[in-house]
């Protein structure tokens, strides 16, 4: 009975990918490329990898932190990065439901997001792959978003290059958009955004559009990185392709969630802020997108 209930899912989610809806993601100029090509890419221009949008962050040195606000944030400095694609958009239950019961996605039950009830309409797993398909998957923890990723032949991102795609080569900031924050650029607590106190579809909010063009950086939801954290880790960072300390307890988050209040500490939302947890953890306001390199 359990599996004809997940094919009947797995078929709905089919139909709507398919045929749209909606709260279908709004989308650019798409094309299907060869993983492995590689050439100019126009800013907003969207590629797609086994139907996935990505877009493209050329290579080139940027500045990472800022010199105010939290301790761990700083000193800020040059970077520089080799080119890499990020998802668009932040990784939907839709998406993540086409791993959880694919036959090389690994242990189902390891990977299984957590339920979270009627709480904030977020509703249980499996069922809100059917109900709620392009809002992001939440209540993931970290193992289980990069096993995700590189499901997809990606991977997670790296601190320094989920920071490099919200800045742009504008040097934006505090916000992908520059400055001000209010409710038509992002989903979070205290913002009158249409969603109160609960998630947003993906993709709902294009007035908070990055420069690379990647949707929701900030708001919605947390984004594991790969990094291991350490507070004292920007005062001995590399300079160049930074990947975090070689080893850690616990692993960054980044970009704020739905749950986040910006009267509390707008710190938080802002795309220098570093946070951090056990992998172990997940919670309704945890979720990825994936990155992979060029070449």
């Amino acid at each position: 009975m359990r599996a004809i209930r997940y094919s009947c899912i797995y078929l709905m989610w089919w139909f709507v990918a398919a045929c749209g809806g909606a709260d279908e993601p709004p989308t650019g100029a798409v094309e299907e490329v060869d993983p492995n090509q590689d050439r100019p890419l126009p800013v907003g221009l969207v590629r797609l990898f086994g139907g996935v949008e990505m877009v493209r962050v050329p290579a080139g040195h940027f500045t990472m932190g800022m010199e105010i606000g939290p301790a761990d944030q700083q000193p800020t400095r040059q970077v520089y990065l080799s080119a890499f694609y990020i998802d668009r958009y932040e990784v939907t239950n839709a998406r993540y439901f086409q791993f959880w019961v694919a036959p090389d996605g690994g242990n189902r039950e390891r990977h299984t997001p957590a339920s979270h009830g009627s709480t904030n309409g977020i509703g249980d797993w499996p069922e809100r792959a059917e109900s709620r398909p392009n809002f992001p998957v939440v209540g993931i923890k970290w193992l289980d978003a990069a096993a995700y990723c590189a499901w997809r032949g990606a991977r997670l991102p790296t601190e320094a290059e989920w920071e490099k795609t919200a800045r742009g080569d504008e040097a934006r900031e505090p916000y992908p958009w520059n400055k001000g924050l209010n409710g038509s650029r992002a989903n979070y607590r205290d913002g009158d955004d249409g969603y109160d106190n609960t998630l947003a579809p993906v993709g709902n909010y294009p007035e908070g559009v990055s420069f690379y063009g990647a949707m929701d950086l900030v708001g919605n939801v947390w984004e594991w990185c790969a990094d291991y954290y350490d507070a004292e880790y920007y005062k001995v960072a590399a300079t160049i392709g930074p990947s975090g300390p070689e080893q850690g307890k616990f692993r960054v988050l980044r970009g704020g969630s739905w749950r986040t209040a910006a009267g509390q500490d707008p710190n938080k939302l802002s795309i220098t802020y570093r946070s951090w947890s056990d992998p172990t953890g997940a919670t309704d306001g945890w979720g990825v997108r994936c990155a992979r390199d060029v070449n």
